[in-house]
């Protein structure tokens, strides 16, 4: 059986976020946070990579 991500838009991911679909961009962009860059420039997220990676992210900050 074959498993699929659910791929979702930037501005999507900024609502689930609470923030603004710049800043999401942004991360992309330097390479911050996970996504996939679509051959159109697009980008689109899979959730679950997103929510690890700010898990992994929190545990940094709670370390300092």
């Amino acid at each position: 059986m074959t498993m699929t991500k659910k791929l979702i838009t930037s501005s999507k991911l900024a609502k689930l976020l609470g923030l603004s679909k710049n800043t999401v961009n942004r991360l992309a962009k330097a390479r911050r946070i996970p996504h996939l860059e679509l051959p159109s420039g697009h980008r689109r997220f899979d959730y679950e990579a997103v929510s690890a990676w700010l898990a992994a992210e929190q545990l940094k900050d709670n370390e300092k």
